[in-house]
């Protein structure tokens, strides 16, 4: 996955803001803007989507540590539903940065922050390395047999399920 962004492209974010052309509904581009333009800013509005909730989540995780900020003040700055603000911080709790898989999406790491942290490095390494879809990994993670997901770990069964 590319990196979030250097300082020019958030400049432009920044600059598309203040000229109208981007809102919390829209981005609209000048027909004249570089493909070069185009391109980065495509890079980098996909990077945030895939980044947002780990962003929000270890953000709401500062404010609490550091400022003592509750989720209150972070639904007010954010708009979004205190549920999922709290859903955000406890996947980034329980899965702190160094057992995060940029190859998998948020969802990956929400199916498996309830297990154990050796537990959590072995599935995210499966999933990545076997391809597996959310819906796989988390039948693994329950041990379901009826969806054929198998996998060898130290905390296996026996039958190759996860025990969690």
């Amino acid at each position: 996955m590319p990196e979030l962004a250097t300082r020019s492209e958030f400049s432009l974010l920044a600059d598309l803001a203040h000229e109208g052309a981007l809102t919390s509904t829209a981005l609209t581009l000048d027909p004249d803007t570089p493909y070069g333009q185009w391109e980065a800013l495509g890079v980098m509005l996909g990077a945030l989507s895939h980044a947002s909730c780990w962003l929000l989540g270890d953000w709401i995780e500062h404010g609490e540590r550091v400022y003592g900020e509750k989720y209150a003040q972070a639904v007010e700055e954010t708009g979004l539903a205190p549920q999922t603000l709290m859903n955000y911080a406890s996947v980034c709790r329980r899965v702190p940065p160094e057992r995060r898989r940029a190859a998998l999406p948020y969802s990956y790491h929400a199916v498996v922050a309830p297990l154990e942290p050796e537990v959590q490095v072995v599935m995210l390494a499966e999933a990545e390395t076997q391809g597996w879809t959310r819906r796989e990994l988390a039948a693994a993670v329950k041990g379901d047999p009826e969806d054929e997901v198998h996998l060898t770990c130290p905390t296996c069964d026996g039958k190759g399920w996860v025990t969690p």
